[in-house]
């Protein structure tokens, strides 16, 4: 088979699998039903373990396989600048032995904009208290304490719940294409695409 033909045919097979998965992405609604509104000088484990004791674990029967959109938002969108300035410093320094090797990437282009992260999960939990507390783990997320702790910055997490989420791969297309479209209109200081 020539070349160009498994081009044409894999471009043709991905938008059709694309311009399904953004038919069932519009009728997906976003419901918040977990806010936080906090300040970075007051994140510890102890601290994130007590605010973050009422989301759900998604382990749980009821909670298993439900995929949520989350977004952590500046209170002043003046304050991107040090965020950017701060990550790059606490990035910069992840060539030490102690350094940070699990900072998640920033987005220089985005200065200005409100928006730190927007991500999803499975495990909401366990996954925003990754990007709250410093951590040697190989996970990559913002780990606020370890960078913005100092800075005092004013943050709101919302987390919203997806009510016609199934784990169907129809469907996680749709989230994958719900996620990257937030990502794309509300352009994230830190963090990576959704679709990459």
């Amino acid at each position: 088979m020539p070349h160009k033909k498994i081009v044409s045919d894999a471009i043709s097979s991905y938008q059709e699998t694309l311009s399904e998965a953004i038919t069932i992405a519009r009728t997906l609604t976003l419901e918040p039903f977990f806010e936080l509104s906090f300040n970075t000088s007051a994140i510890s484990s102890e601290w994130t373990e007590s605010k973050l004791q009422d989301l759900r674990t998604g382990y749980a029967r009821p909670d298993k396989r439900k995929c949520v959109l989350y977004i952590f938002k500046l209170d002043d969108p003046q304050q991107s600048k040090i965020v950017l300035s701060e990550i790059q410093r606490a990035k910069d320094g992840q060539g030490t032995d102690d350094g940070k090797k699990n900072l998640c990437t920033f987005n220089r282009q985005f200065d200005g904009s409100e928006t730190l992260y927007v991500g999803r999960s499975f495990t909401p939990r366990s996954r925003i208290s990754q990007h709250l507390v410093s951590s040697k783990s190989g996970t990559y997320a913002m780990h606020l304490e370890e960078w913005a702790k100092p800075l005092a910055l004013n943050i709101n997490l919302t987390v919203y719940d997806v009510p016609q989420y199934n784990d169907k791969v129809e469907v996680e297309r749709a989230m994958s294409v719900l996620e990257t479209g937030v990502w794309d209109h509300l352009r994230p200081l830190l963090g990576r695409r959704g679709d990459r």
